[in-house]
């Protein structure tokens, strides 16, 4: 199963409209910092912000690089499980045995400043699916609607099953 970065709704908009408005921002800082006199206390301000400012830069650049060309794949086998998140073909895959994997279930979403964080628009985000492998979890599913969420979350278990009781 593959599954594209291509969301739909008003995101990849919003994604669009934020990463034109952050290059203006930038702009008119690095313009507000050629007019500054070198000696200014500003210019440290300015230096700072845009350290953070770089860091969204690259965050949102991310996020419609993965838009474009993102993409997860799961790939169920009778005694292997293949997961690999990948720009194009950019990407790794970790392999595992099918006797080590627990059964998908829906994400539990963590409460706190970093969980919004990573959630928001201008970050690829977790997956809304998670399941364990060898003490590791992995999220799958970014850019599923609900109810395709339910039915990959459904087979997948189904398919887990039948291939561990096959291989006992």
């Amino acid at each position: 199963m593959v599954i594209l970065g291509k969301e739909g709704g008003n995101r990849p908009m919003l994604r669009l409209i934020w990463f034109i408005a952050w290059l203006l921002i930038g702009a008119l800082v690095f313009q507000e910092l050629g007019r500054l006199d070198p000696e200014a206390e500003l210019r440290v301000v300015l230096f700072v912000f845009l350290g953070f400012w770089a860091y969204y830069l690259f965050r949102i650049l991310r996020a419609l690089y993965w838009q474009w060309k993102g993409r997860e794949s799961l790939l169920l086998k009778k005694d292997e499980l293949m997961i690999k998140e990948a720009f194009s073909d950019l990407g790794k895959a970790f392999r595992h045995p099918t006797s080590k994997v627990f059964p998908m279930e829906d994400r539990v979403k963590e409460l706190g400043f970093f969980a919004l964080f990573e959630d928001s628009f201008w970050s690829i985000g977790r997956g809304e699916l998670q399941f364990q492998v060898n003490g590791r979890t992995y999220y799958f599913g970014k850019s599923l609607s609900q109810e395709e969420l339910d039915a990959l979350k459904k087979l997948f278990n189904k398919k887990l099953k039948e291939f561990q009781v096959a291989n006992d």
